[in-house]
């Protein structure tokens, strides 16, 4: 076998690997709008870079047949592509969105990170939904007005975490809080206005004029893309992501 075969079969090995960590992050850790939002993609090229530069790469530059260090020299590759990829793999566990919030006209994605850095007490995530299944789609309850708000807002003054990041402000989407969230997302008009939204893009998530009246709007705040999603008006469920180019 020579250098060239060994790389190729690395590579293919690596591939296996990074496929498998893409449909468990796709699939569960950064489902659906999640991905977009939180640069999922971005995320992947850089794991998957360090990960096949450190491996196949390397294999291809040491191997060489009869050569009296080979199994150990790739043994190292092999420990060192592990730790590469166990640490991407951490960051990306670490980075997972928890929760889709809704705060006064947009929902913010929240990752797990950020809730353990704002709230140091905190053992467990909360099942806000009651699904056992994350990431959830929540309302933050706040303060609007009086003493209340301005009492949040010299907490935030004082370095407190926002509410979006306060899990003892969440709760589950239901009757009490729907018809808030519905009055304050934007009609299909105002989207296409606001936002120069393409009409294809609605007609492309099945979103046609005669449905406008069922569905509201809103931003979507991720930690490295900012998004549109369509919302049910009577149910409150999510339909779709909508593209915005």
């Amino acid at each position: 076998m020579n250098r060239f075969r060994a790389a190729a079969i690395h590579l293919l090995l690596s591939l296996i690997l990074l496929s498998v960590a893409f449909l468990v992050m796709r699939l569960y850790l950064y489902p659906s709008f999640y991905f977009s939002a939180n640069s999922g993609w971005g995320i992947l090229v850089v794991v998957a870079g360090v990960d096949l530069i450190v491996g196949p790469f390397l294999t291809g530059v040491v191997y060489a047949p009869g050569k009296k260090s080979l199994k150990f020299d790739l043994t190292i590759i092999m420990l060192l592509q592990l730790v590469a990829f166990g640490y991407g793999a951490i960051a990306i566990y670490k980075e997972r969105p928890m929760y889709a919030v809704f705060y006064i006209d947009a929902f913010e994605i929240v990752t797990a990170y950020e809730l353990f850095q704002s709230n140091p007490d905190m053992t467990e995530f909360p099942d806000v939904s009651g699904t056992g299944v994350w990431p959830q789609v929540v309302y933050a309850a706040y303060p609007e007005r009086g003493e209340p708000r301005r009492k949040y807002t010299r907490e935030i003054k004082d370095g407190a975490p926002r509410i979006p990041q306060r899990f003892t402000s969440y709760r589950a989407i239901g009757e009490d809080n729907l018809p808030l969230i519905i009055q304050r997302g934007m009609s299909a008009e105002s989207l296409l206005e606001a936002y120069d939204v393409p009409l294809a893009s609605l007609e492309k998530e099945n979103i046609m004029p005669e449905r406008y009246h069922e569905v509201a709007f809103y931003p979507v705040y991720g930690k490295n893309i900012n998004l549109v999603i369509a919302l049910n008006r009577s149910t409150g469920g999510i339909l779709s992501e909508v593209d915005k180019q």
